[in-house]
């Protein structure tokens, strides 16, 4: 037993020496061991010898996976990073198909690259001196040729990133499966070490075939994954020379940008230099006409003093002193052109300092621009928050005025219906005396008094139709019909109105209302006291109340206003409520940093809306201003749904009172006055709508009159035409018709109109001139009309 364990140590340490030199040779070498190492016959020979012993599946699995590497060539790191992915996929795939269990697939091929076009393609735009990267940037051509390379190595970079990131994944989740197999493994190993001993022990038996054959099966599988490992590590290399040739490609590409801007930026010094020759040249110029200046005149004093022999002394002596003072005059001249020269240098520095100290004076006043906007906003954002304050001030006026103007109107219907209910009292008593006057005695039973009515109607509120109801264009009952008001419908109401009895009627209490585009008069209950409004103000807190029953009961129920690809319910400039406590971020994206959360029941104006993507479709968000609430005066972007869809955010306006009655005021137009009630702006508008209904029906009528008297006219010039005409007998003894004088206007007219009659009764459909349709152009099936 003993001897035989030191004889499978032995074998062992021999096949780790063996490793060990094959490591150490040449790549033919590794190449042929690797070969050697993966002929089926090596690998029954190591499944005859066993798994056990000092050998562990460690040890064996490194030393075909270091073959391979060694067989693949590649440097340090290379091999590093192949030995232990070989090492990965050799312990996972060994025990694959024992387990049942499905072993990862081989990650794709990376598709090879058609290294020789690019290379050829770049080679013929290489910058190899200076005078291609002149040439490149001369060529707007060729500029455009080298973006496109350029554009196209940055995709292949990024294709091939993309391939580096998935093999990299592969090769984690190998290596994390390694675990497992090593662990499975040493199962194994201590299995055989078992079955070893007992064959040890028992010389007579044979080793188990089928145990073998699934060793050898294992064997050949370990041997095949090696293969694909080494596959997978040559094309990591290929995929990193790839890299480093594109990152070259892209360095050079870099290089010649920067070639082309230095280009740019010499030829701009170089016409700097020519302007500044052309001046040299210029001023020496100047200093040669100068100089002949300064020799001719000195060959004239010369002449001048041969000729001066003859003269005095005296007058040479000027002659000589007037020429030596223009000479110094001619120095002067010289002397300050070039102190000029110099000083428009010196200023064309100065005005180059100038300009960039007004460059960064300007960055500045940008900076303290940006910083001057900001508070601007933040003062239009007080600003704001004052004029909603000042309105809202406004509206409450309004409103106080409205309900004192409501209740002087009760306090008449109340009068008039005490008038009536004392009339009616004082009826009864002469009743019931006549009655006891005929009786003798007794009295009428009295009723049950009748109980108060439950619920009030407030003016700027919103209430749901209980019941159906007529709406009506005046205050009374038998005025011209407007629409129907199904259950359901919401209203809001504009101002109240009443109407007296007469005889049994009692007193009625009308609200002029307006319903989507319909605005009437209607009765909030009837006369029998049923109420045909749910007696709920919509724009009050109770709304959120409704909300939250609604989310306890059911979430079936609840109101999703927003449907995607339809209109959305909430506009800019428009006031709403919070149904619940919702989360404001600093900008629209959901994933924006969080403010602060505003309170249920607050109400915010609505400054912008954003649609933003969610994982499940869209979601509305709005950029709102909180105007009454505990978080008031902020802002921030807020969600209008919540994410099954329901709404967050009420979708009824309360500035929608205000914007009905600016509506009614432009229809109405100059004829109300400013402080007129709703009532007299809405009865304004109906008699300018009946004033435009009369003028036009009085203008059909009348183009209706002009028509039919023409034709009365053609008429009777037809019947005396007819009549007037003489038959006469002429030398043939033919008879002929002898037309009365008739003026050839009216023949012509009379022409004209039988044109149209016979046009009248054509009923062929009008087409244009050109019937063939123009195919050349293509339609736009959106509302852009193209």
């Amino acid at each position: 037993m003993s001897a035989d364990n030191g004889h499978r140590s032995y074998s062992s340490q021999h096949r780790y020496r063996e490793a060990q030199k094959l490591r150490s040779s040449s790549v033919p070498t590794r190449t042929a061991s690797a070969s050697r190492l993966c002929s089926p016959r090596s690998r029954r020979k190591r499944v005859d010898r066993g798994f056990a012993g000092s050998s562990t599946p460690r040890t064996r699995t490194e030393f075909r996976g270091s073959d391979l590497v060694d067989a693949a060539g590649g440097n340090s790191q290379q091999d590093h990073f192949l030995r232990a992915a070989c090492t990965a996929k050799g312990s996972v795939s060994m025990l694959g198909r024992s387990l049942g269990g499905s072993v990862c697939e081989r990650p794709p091929r990376i598709p090879q690259t058609d290294r020789t076009a690019t290379t050829a393609a770049w080679n013929q735009c290489n910058l190899r001196s200076r005078c291609d990267v002149w040439g490149a940037a001369c060529s707007p051509r060729r500029l455009e040729t080298v973006r496109k390379e350029l554009a196209a190595v940055r995709a292949d970079v990024r294709f091939l990133r993309g391939f580096l990131d998935a093999t990299t994944m592969a090769t984690s989740h190998l290596a994390r499966q390694s675990v497992e197999s090593r662990q499975y493994l040493r199962k194994l190993m201590e299995e055989e070490c078992i079955e070893g001993a007992e064959s040890d022990a028992a010389p007579g038996q044979r080793p188990d075939e089928e145990e073998r054959e699934h060793l050898e099966s294992l064997a050949e599988e370990v041997s095949e994954l090696g293969m694909q490992v080494s596959d997978l590590a040559q094309q990591q290399l290929e995929c990193y020379k790839d890299v480093q040739y594109l990152r070259g490609l892209t360095a050079v590409a870099r290089l010649r940008q920067r070639a082309n801007a230095a280009t740019l930026q010499s030829r701009k010094f170089g016409q700097q230099c020519a302007s500044k020759g052309k001046e040299l040249d210029k001023t020496k110029e100047q200093m040669a006409a100068l100089r002949l200046k300064a020799h001719s005149l000195r060959e004239e004093a010369a002449n001048a003093k041969v000729e001066a022999a003859d003269v005095s002394e005296d007058s040479a002596i000027h002659f000589l002193e007037a020429l030596r003072l223009e000479l110094g005059a001619e120095e002067q001249r010289t002397k300050m052109q070039k102190m000029l020269a110099t000083t428009q240098e010196a200023t064309q520095a100065s005005l180059k300092q100038n300009v960039n100290q007004l460059m960064s004076a300007l960055q500045e006043s940008e900076a303290s621009t940006v910083e001057a906007a900001a508070q601007v906003q933040d003062s239009e954002g007080r600003e704001e928050a004052y004029v909603s304050r000042l309105a809202r001030e406004r509206s409450r006026n309004s409103t106080l005025a409205h309900e004192a103007r409501h209740l002087v109107a009760t306090h008449k219907s109340l009068e008039a219906e005490l008038e009536q209910q004392y009339d009616t009292t004082r009826a009864w008593q002469l009743c019931s005396a006549e009655m006891r006057l005929a009786q003798g005695s007794g009295s009428l039973p009295r009723g049950p008094p009748r109980a108060p009515r439950a619920g009030s109607w407030d003016l700027r509120a919103r209430y749901t139709v209980r019941n159906p109801a007529t709406l009506r264009q005046g205050t009374e009952i038998s005025s011209d019909w407007v629409g129907e008001l199904k259950v359901g419908d919401e209203v809001l109401l504009l101002d109240f109105g009443v109407i007296a009895g007469s005889g049994k009627d009692k007193a009625r209490l009308r609200a002029l209302i307006s319903a989507e585009d319909k605005i009437g008069w209607m009765s909030p209950e009837t006369g029998d006291g049923d109420q045909l409004l749910e007696p709920v103000n919509l724009l009050s807190r109770k709304v959120v109340e409704m909300h939250r029953q609604s989310l306890r009961q059911s979430s079936s129920g609840l109101k999703k206003s927003y449907q995607e690809g339809g209109n959305c319910p909430w506009q800019v400039g428009a006031t709403y409520r919070m149904l619940e406590k919702a989360v404001v971020r600093l900008g629209p994206d959901l994933k924006s940093q969080e403010v602060f959360k505003v309170s249920s029941s607050s109400l915010v104006l609505v400054k912008d809306i954003n649609n933003v993507e969610i994982p499940g479709g869209w979601c509305p968000v709005a950029f709102v201003n909180v105007e009454e609430g505990p978080e008031r005066g902020r802002t921030g972007w807020v969600r209008c749904t919540a994410k099954d869809g329901h709404d967050v955010m009420d979708t009824r306006d309360h500035k929608e009172y205000d914007k009905v009655i600016q509506r009614l005021r432009e229809s109405a137009g100059s004829d109300v006055s400013e402080g007129s009630s709703p009532a007299v702006i809405q009865a304004a508008v109906i008699m300018q709508l009946k004033k435009a209904a009369e003028a036009e029906r009085q203008a059909e009528a009348e183009a209706t009159k002009g028509q039919q008297d023409i034709d009365a006219y053609v008429q009777e010039e037809r019947e005396e035409w007819g009549q007037d005409g003489q038959f006469e007998e002429d030398g043939d003894g033919k008879d002929t018709t002898v037309s009365p004088a008739v003026d050839t206007t009216f023949v012509s007219l009379n022409a004209s109109m039988q044109d149209l009659d016979a046009f009248a009764q054509d009923e062929r459909l009008l087409m244009p001139d050109k019937t063939e349709i123009d195919n050349s152009s293509g339609w736009c099936w959106c509302s852009c009309g193209n």
